[in-house]
């Protein structure tokens, strides 16, 4: 939820609950609220813009799936995108999390260093566990805790004998890996 002020704090506030998940967003809110401003739209229309926006698929989008909460951000991502989410995704309450992680192409030369960052937050994480998916991704599974999967179907399998119940689930990888297929309703 964001608080909006009227120009000068002269006009009161407005709350608005928007579908976006993770503190990362709410620039992009407040970016959007200052063009709007700027064009002299209201703010009860700023408002009901903001609260009906829909974030494309795959895009910090969050459901349920059973008594657990799916944080879905498997989208293409920069190095400073996949810190960001992962960052957004810590800051929601939870006794129990899984964070699943997939290939991520595009990382270039500082892929060793993101994958460290990432092995590092997740290390100090309480009550979680750490799920690695993709063929390149697997080579670092020697030296880190976590499970690593070489392929989607690898990971499939394990979850699919997982009797996973209030946990707040974490994906990040690309679609092209599709981690999301066992969060899906059969049918």
């Amino acid at each position: 939820a964001v608080r909006l002020y009227g120009q000068n704090n002269t006009e009161g506030s407005v709350d608005i609950t928007t579908r976006m998940a993770g503190r990362f967003n709410l620039d992009n809110v407040l970016a959007s609220v200052a063009i709007a401003r700027s064009f002299g739209v209201t703010e009860s229309n700023i408002r009901s813009v903001l609260e009906q926006f829909v974030p494309p698929e795959n895009r910090s989008e969050v459901f349920d799936w059973g008594s657990n909460r799916v944080f879905n951000d498997n989208s293409p991502s920069t190095a400073v995108g996949l810190v960001a989410s992962l960052d957004s995704f810590l800051e929601f309450p939870a006794e129990r999390r899984l964070l699943i992680f997939g290939d991520i192409p595009g990382l270039g030369r500082e892929e060793r260093e993101i994958h460290q960052e990432i092995f590092e937050k997740v290390a100090v994480i309480p009550s979680a566990k750490a799920v690695y998916v993709g063929p390149k991704i697997y080579h670092y599974r020697d030296s880190r805790k976590g499970l690593f999967f070489r392929s989607p179907q690898a990971f499939y399998e394990w979850i699919s004998g997982q009797a996973i119940e209030e946990t707040f689930i974490f994906v990040k990888g690309f679609t092209r890996l599709n981690l999301l297929e066992p969060f899906r309703p059969a049918g």
